[in-house]
């Protein structure tokens, strides 16, 4: 149990006040949450009740994303209907029309039986029943669109706008201002500065990338320089002085250590097979070089640092060097200069942020624009304002009790909103605030998820801690086995998760129990299957790290041939899933493969494809224009506006849409009739594409060639055609705006060198929902569950760089610091944080499975910083996890790399085209 927290009761939680339920993976957390929606519909709970019931308009329910509102609003309104129907048959069954009333859980009928007599079950069942019909006006939504909602409703309170135009994406109006930006600030700089300028950014193209990643924290940079001009000339200036300097001092210092070197050597003072006479010249060479260059720095190499004393393994005895020998010291602040030359650009980002933030600001409010984030913003400014107190009481009248789903994943601003309106630090007292969330599944601090938030709310609310214990997901196996490996994490001394302080730890690894009262297991010919499962790959030479394709092979053709077993097994109904006393035959989509990015999903799809095993990829989705179909599409649509350019004519038979291989394209150069008859096949898309518009045009092509079938059969080919039929219905609507064939290609042309990774739109969409394997990441996976789930790549993990501006992290009293130029002490803050949020990636990972899962492991070079290496206290010396796993044995069952195996039997996608993929209602043939 967490120190300062109880077990909740569902039933007797107090729904006036705050409180924070702290649910693990699988503890039935959006069963609790409905549990209370009833609760404040039907005013239950005597003393523990809210005092007045409520209308699902008077609930608010928040929660991340659209797609969990709409889960959330279905799961309510069944539960609603169900409770209604369950007193409705206790009023039959004590009237004897039925023999009992309908089977329903302990929970629901507990809560139910606070209505003893038929006409209060008559009335809360008429209550739950006119609930579930108002549902689809009730206040469940997403932070951003309840914010919207209020600043519309609400806006005599801060003196807003009643309408306003939701901006979905910022992306076009900061390509303008940042152009603004380098007009008026850039090309009129002074020579140097400029040139600066130039040379760093090259363009406002260039320079947009690095600021936008700044905006988010642009109120936590300094201020900005007043002349920036000035200041990059000044410290042009310092550094030409410093590297002068340096140089002279080189100058002067280059001919005694060529003699102290050529003195050593003829001495017999070196070990001559350590720094051979030509390296030795060489690095020499390199030296006069750089005296003589327009070069600011040297760059190092194994002989400079010898030539610096740097590395002294050349000498015969070591020992007996002035190490402070100034020629040597000269070389060495050499190699060093780039550590310490002045850079400007830290204050240069700096500068830029704050002026397109400004600019960007004032230009949506000209324009009468919001972005997501502007209505979180808008939304606290009014409450901080004049008029806050008011506002947050009317808000509190509308919505006397907010239920937040999610918190882990709220931001400061966000929780600040929550803060003002519901007064959490007081305790809530004019109404009810209840917080739900996981603390260790907070891993989306690249989104501006904020644990620190969280676990400030945690504060907020001591003394209101309640946590769900029991997972109602996993077999009791699985759940022991992921118990035993975070149990064994948390022996470091800070904890699991790396919170641990000396008297507390905010964030502790509590065991959860089983709650399901039937196993979930899967049996393979008979025989129970382990329920953790890891295959451990090798370097081929003994003692050396994995690399990490090498590993990302091993292990995607590892999964792949598993699966195949698998698959071939259930085929002759030898892979059983058992509940209980029921079984099925595993299928293909009961199979989920977790992985961290696109790069790593493709490998395991081929590997699967290669062994005729169909899967479906779902992200957190990526621009439809990066798709490989995009620059397919765009040929086409060259091809088709200018059907008398031979040239592009070829091009376009080439892709996949047309279809056409080398040999029939030889052909068509030397068959006229051949080639006149594909002229006049493109004259006629022209004219179909001018008259009845490019979706037309596209599907026809795709009818012609026999498109959908042959893209299918490709190794990707759901996700291609999905992509084709998402871009061509794109084209179609932003051919209503344009004039004309050529402009609409220019608009495609300009999609595709900008695409928008945050606009809804061009969001790739889920390509089947076919009975396919399905690899997602593990982020999207996040609140899913599988029967069977395989983490081939748990071991890789990209540490931080130096380079990853903006540096964000926080200090140990929790206070966010965003740095833009690195130091030993920020890079060991940032990576610690990095590794801290790895290990929660890691227990969402295996927190996904209800029978079984397979780990796929391997000593790659960076294995110390992936969650597991974390969890498992691993450094990057070679051979520590086979002996970790072997302590480990009895959550871990290590088995060899599964035997090359192909599937062979139909459950692969369908390579027939189906009506879903053809055009709906088109008639040109």
């Amino acid at each position: 149990m967490i120190q300062g927290s109880q077990v909740l009761a569902p039933l007797s939680l107090p729904l006036k006040g705050h409180a924070l339920i702290e649910a693990s993976a699988g503890t039935g957390k959006t069963y609790t949450l409905a549990m209370l929606y009833l609760r404040l519909i039907l005013n239950h709970g005597g003393g523990s009740a809210l005092g007045e019931p409520l209308l699902p308009h008077n609930i608010l329910v928040v929660t991340f994303t659209k797609a969990a509102t709409q889960e959330l609003r279905d799961r309510i309104r069944q539960r609603l209907v169900e409770a209604a129907a369950y007193l409705r048959s206790c009023i039959e069954a004590e009237a004897g029309l039925i023999d009992n009333p309908l089977a329903v859980d302990p929970l629901l009928a507990e809560l139910c039986a606070a209505y003893t007599e038929p006409a209060q079950q008559a009335g809360a069942a008429k209550r739950l029943e006119m609930a579930a019909e108002a549902m689809d006006e009730a206040a469940i939504s997403t932070i951003h669109a309840w914010c919207y909602r209020l600043l519309s409703e609400f806006s005599l309170y801060y003196g807003g706008a009643f309408e306003q135009q939701l901006l979905e994406s910022e992306t076009e109006l900061l390509k303008e201002i940042s152009e603004d930006f380098w007009r008026l600030n850039v090309l009129g700089m002074n020579r140097d500065a400029l040139a600066y300028m130039m040379q760093r950014f090259t363009s406002p193209a260039a320079l947009l990338p690095e600021v936008v990643r700044l905006l988010p924290h642009v109120t936590s940079l300094p201020e900005p320089v007043r002349d920036l001009a000035v200041y990059i000339q000044e410290q042009q200036a310092q550094k030409q002085a410093m590297v002068a300097d340096l140089k002279a001092a080189l100058r002067k210092h280059l001919p005694a250590l060529k003699q102290f070197f050529a003195d050593a050597r003829a001495d017999g003072l070196l070990h001559l097979n350590k720094l051979r006479s030509n390296h030795e010249a060489g690095a020499f060479t390199h030296l006069d070089n750089y005296i003589q260059s327009d070069e600011d720095t040297l760059k190092s190499s194994a002989s400079l640092k010898k030539l610096a004393l740097l590395d002294t393994s050349i000498w015969q005895q070591p020992d007996s060097l002035d190490l402070n020998f100034a020629p040597a010291k000269c070389v060495a602040e050499v190699l060093a200069l780039a550590d310490y030359l002045p850079n400007p650009d830290a204050t240069i980002l700096t500068y830029a942020a704050h002026w397109l933030q400004q600019r960007l600001t004032t230009s949506k409010q000209q324009q009468g624009l919001l972005s997501n984030d502007d209505l979180l913003l808008r939304l606290q400014q009014a409450l901080s304002g004049p008029s806050g107190k008011q506002l947050a009481e009317a808000i509190r009248q509308r919505f006397p009790v907010a239920l937040v789903d999610e918190f882990q994943d709220t931001d400061p601003v966000q929780y600040a909103i929550f803060k003002d309106i519901y007064q959490i630090r007081e305790g809530c007292p004019k109404g009810g605030f209840i917080m739900i969330g996981d603390p260790k599944q907070a891993i989306y601090a690249f989104r501006g998820g904020d644990i620190y938030t969280y676990l400030q709310a945690r504060n907020h609310t001591f003394g209101h801690h309640y946590t769900l214990t029991h997972n109602y997901r996993s077999d009791s196996n699985l759940l022991r086995a992921v118990n035993g490996l975070f149990a064994y994490g948390d022996s470091h001394a800070e904890g699991a998760f790396r919170f641990r302080q000396t008297q507390h730890n905010p964030l502790p690894f509590v065991p959860v129990a089983a709650g399901a009262d039937k196993p979930y297991q899967l049996y393979l010919q008979g025989q129970l299957h382990a329920p953790q499962t890891a295959w451990l790959a090798s370097a081929e030479e003994g003692g050396k790290a994995l690399a990490d394709k090498d590993y990302i092979s091993i292990q995607s053709d590892a999964t792949a041939n598993k699966i195949a077993h698998l698959l071939n097994l259930a085929a002759v109904d030898q892979a059983l899933l058992q509940r209980g006393e029921e079984q099925q035959t595993l299928q293909p989509k009961d199979l989920a493969i977790l992985v961290a990015n696109q790069k790593q999903a493709q490998a395991v799809r081929s590997a699967l494809a290669q062994r005729h095993i169909a899967s479906v990829y779902l992200s957190d989705a990526s621009s439809v224009y990066t798709s490989p179909m995009a620059e397919d599409l765009l040929i086409l649509l060259r091809a088709v506006a200018n059907p008398d350019d031979d040239r592009l004519l070829s091009m376009a038979l080439a892709t996949r849409l047309l279809g056409l291989d080398v040999v029939s394209l030889d052909h068509l150069q030397t068959d006229e009739l051949a080639w006149e008859q594909q002229l006049n096949r493109f004259y006629t898309y022209h004219q179909i594409w001018r008259t009845k518009g490019v979706l037309a045009m596209v599907y026809q092509v795709i009818f012609d060639s026999q498109a959908a079938s042959r893209i299918r059969s490709m190794a990707t080919g759901e996700r291609l055609l999905t992509d084709l039929l998402h871009l061509a219905e794109l084209l179609q609507q932003a051919a209503v705006q344009l004039d004309g064939e050529h402009s609409l290609v220019r608009h495609f042309e300009t999609l595709l060198d900008n695409p928008d990774q945050q606009d809804i739109k061009q969001q790739q969409r889920l390509e089947s929902d076919s009975n396919l394997v399905q690899v997602v990441t593990i982020h999207k996976s996040k609140g899913l569950e599988y029967p069977v789930v395989f983490l081939p790549f748990i071991c890789l993990t990209r540490a931080p760089k130096e380079t990853d501006i903006p540096l964000i992290y926080h200090t140990d009293k929790h206070q966010k610091n965003v740095a833009l130029t690195a130091s030993d002490d920020i890079m060991t803050a940032v990576k610690k944080a990095h590794q801290a949020e790895e290990i929660r990636k890691l227990y969402v990972a295996l927190t996904r499975a209800a029978c079984c899962q397979y780990l796929g492991l391997g000593e790659v070079k960076g294995i110390a910083q992936s969650g597991l290496g974390n969890l498992l206290m691993l450094s990057n010396k070679s051979g520590e996890l086979a002996p970790t796993l072997a302590a480990l044995d009895d959550h871990i069952t290590v088995q060899p790399l599964p035997i090359e195996e192909v599937f062979k039997g139909t459950n692969t996608a369908d390579n027939s085209t189906t009506a879903a993929r053809q055009a709906p209602d088109i008639s040109l043939k």
